[in-house]
C-alpha cells in the first residue's frame, strides 16, 4: 500500500522504528511544506528540531509547530511507532487530537484526516465494533444504528423500532398519532407489525419488504489509511471485521473490500407506503381519534397488518383471562396456622370430656387414638370449652369471595370513571379561516373573503393544513394558484371538526 514512490512507505517504517527513541534538545525553528512528509524530506537541523518537539509531546506538552511535523508524528503512530499496540496508538491519537488539534494548532482538515485515520485504523487492526462506531461520522453512525434496527428488529425495543422507522420517513408521518401515543399500546402494534413485515415477500417479487425499501448491500472496493504514508502489517493475510448487521470489511490477496447500504438504491415511497398503512390501521385499533383515507397502493399491506392486529388482540384477551384467574385463586386463602389451632381446640375439647377412669385406663405409652366420643348438648353450654356456638347478635362474617375486608353490609363504593375526553379538540383556528372552511364546505368559493382581508392563498391553505393535522394526520385542504379546494376525501372528518367547534 505505498503511495509514493519508491516505497516510501516501507522505508519510512523502517527509519520510524530505528529512530523511534531518539530525543534532543534543539528547538525547531525551521519551516517545511510537503504533502506526504517522511524523513528523507528534512534536513538533519530539521530532525533535530522535529525529535525535540516529538520528545515534549510524547511528555504531554503540546505545542504549534509546522503541520507537516505534526503530520509526520501521526504517521509514526499510524505505524505503531511510538506506541506499544493498537489499543495505545488510539489513546495517542486522541490524546494529539485533545492537546493538538483542540488546542486550535493545526486546521480543519487534518481533524478529519484524523477522525477518517482512527476510524479505518480500528477497522485493519480489528478493534471492537464498539470502539470503532466512536470515530464513524456521526450521521452516518446514525443511519447505519436505524438500518441495523430495521433489518433486526427482533431483539429491539418498540421505541428503537418506532424511532428508525420515522429516521427516513417524511415529516407528517414523524408526527403520526400511533407513535406519538401515550399510552404505549400505539408504538407497540406499530414495531410489532414491522417485525411481521420485514421478512415477508414484497408484493410478488421476490425480494424481502427491508430489501424493496433498502435494497441488499453492496460491495466496494477499499482503500484504508489511503491518504497517508501507511503500510499495511497483514497485507497477505486475509480476515473479515464486522461492524454491524449492514456494513463489514473483507481482505483477500491483500485487497480490501466494503460491504455497505447505499442510499442510492433505497425506495422510501415504499416504506412511505407501509408507513401510512400502519398508522391508517392501528390508529383505530389502540382507540386514537382521526382517520385516514385508504389508498390503493396500501391494499397488499394491508392483511399482514390486520394479522399483526388480530393477534395482539387474542394475546391481550389471553393475558386478561390468566390475570382474572390468578386473581380468582389469590382471593381463596387458606389459613393453615388457624387449622392447626382448631385440631388443638378439638383435641383440648375430647380430653375434657373423658371420665377418671377413661383417661387411667389409657396406657400412656400408647398413643390414645383420634377417637371423638359424642358430645352431650349441655356440654356445648360449658364456658371452659371452645365448641361454642355464635351468640345471634354477631355480625356476619365477610364473604371471602368477594373483595378483601368487605361485608355484605358494606356498600360497594361508585366506580369512577375517567372524564369523557373525546371532545372538541384544540384547533388554533382564527374566525377568518374558519368563515372560508364553512365556506368551503358549503360549495363556495373563498376567494372574497381572501380578498377581502389581503390573505395569501398558499399561506391561507398552509396555516388550515397545520392546524388540522393533528386530527387528520394529512393535508386537508389543496391551493393551485390563486384558489384553495377541500380534499374530497376529507370532507366528513372536516364537517365534523367544525361541528365539534361549535359546541366549544
Amino acid at each position: 500500500n505505498d503511495r509514493k514512490p519508491g516505497h516510501a512507505a516501507r522505508n519510512f517504517v523502517r527509519q520510524g522504528r530505528f529512530m523511534q527513541n531518539a530525543t534532543d534538545h534543539r528547538p525547531w525553528n525551521g519551516w517545511i511544506r510537503q504533502r506526504f512528509p517522511t524523513y528523507h524530506d528534512l534536513n538533519v537541523r530539521q530532525l533535530r528540531g522535529y525529535f525535540t518537539w516529538r520528545t515534549e509531546i510524547r511528555n504531554g506538552i503540546f505545542q504549534d509547530a509546522n503541520s507537516s511535523l505534526a503530520y509526520l508524528y501521526l504517521y509514526e503512530l499510524l505505524n505503531g511507532i511510538g506506541a506499544d499496540s493498537p489499543k495505545d496508538t488510539l489513546e495517542k491519537l486522541e490524546a494529539f487530537e485533545t492537546g493538538f488539534l483542540d488546542a486550535g494548532y493545526g486546521d480543519e482538515q487534518m481533524h478529519l484526516n484524523l477522525r477518517r485515520w482512527m476510524y479505518e485504523f480500528s477497522i485493519v487492526h480489528d478493534m471492537p465494533p464498539e470502539v470503532t462506531v466512536r470515530y464513524m461520522h456521526p450521521e452516518t453512525s446514525r443511519r447505519d444504528e436505524a438500518l441495523s434496527i430495521l433489518k433486526e428488529p427482533q431483539n429491539r425495543t418498540d421505541r428503537e423500532i418506532c424511532d428508525a422507522l420515522l429516521q427516513f420517513a417524511p415529516r407528517w408521518q414523524k408526527q403520526g398519532k400511533v407513535v406519538r401515543d401515550s399510552s404505549g399500546r400505539g408504538p407497540a402494534l406499530f414495531a410489532q407489525a414491522w417485525r411481521d413485515l420485514v421478512d415477508h415477500k414484497w408484493q410478488d417479487t421476490g425480494q424481502t419488504v427491508f430489501e424493496a425499501c433498502f435494497g441488499t448491500a453492496q460491495s466496494y472496493r477499499w482503500y484504508p489509511l489511503s491518504n497517508a504514508v501507511w503500510m499495511d502489517p497483514e497485507q497477505g493475510k486475509d480476515r473479515e471485521y464486522h461492524l454491524s448487521p449492514i456494513r463489514s470489511w473483507s481482505r483477500h490477496k491483500g485487497i480490501w473490500h466494503e460491504s455497505r447500504y447505499e442510499s442510492l438504491y433505497f425506495n422510501l415511497d415504499r416504506l412511505q407506503v407501509i408507513v401510512r398503512a400502519m398508522e391508517r390501521l392501528l390508529r383505530k385499533e389502540a382507540g386514537i381519534r382521526g382517520s385516514l383515507q385508504k389508498r390503493p397502493e396500501e391494499a397488499w399491506v394491508e392483511p399482514l397488518i390486520l394479522e399483526t392486529m388480530e393477534r395482539d388482540r387474542q394475546e391481550r384477551e389471553a393475558r386478561k383471562r390468566e390475570a382474572e384467574r390468578r386473581a380468582a385463586m389469590d382471593s381463596v386463602q387458606i389459613d393453615f396456622s388457624s387449622l392447626s389451632k382448631i385440631r388443638q381446640d378439638a383435641i383440648a375439647t375430647r380430653d375434657s370430656l373423658l371420665t377418671e377412669e377413661e383417661t387411667e385406663d389409657l396406657d400412656p405409652g400408647v398413643p390414645r387414638p383420634a377417637h371423638f366420643p359424642p358430645v352431650a348438648p349441655a356440654a356445648l353450654d360449658d364456658p371452659d370449652t371452645e365448641a361454642q356456638t355464635q351468640p345471634e347478635t354477631a355480625e356476619p362474617q365477610a364473604d371471602t369471595m368477594g373483595e378483601p375486608g368487605q361485608t355484605d353490609h358494606e356498600e360497594q363504593p361508585p366506580e369512577i370513571l375517567p372524564a369523557d375526553t373525546s371532545g372538541v379538540p384544540g384547533i388554533d383556528l382564527d374566525p377568518v379561516k374558519r368563515q372560508i372552511l364553512e365556506a368551503l364546505l358549503a360549495g363556495k368559493s373563498a376567494q372574497p373573503l381572501i380578498r377581502e382581508h389581503h390573505l395569501l392563498p398558499s399561506v391561507v391553505t398552509d396555516a388550515i393544513n397545520e392546524a388540522l393535522f393533528d386530527e387528520i394526520g394529512d393535508n386537508a385542504m389543496e391551493c393551485d394558484g390563486d384558489s384553495i379546494a377541500l380534499v374530497k376525501d376529507y370532507r366528513e372528518d372536516v364537517m365534523d371538526i367544525l361541528g365539534g367547534m361549535k359546541h366549544e
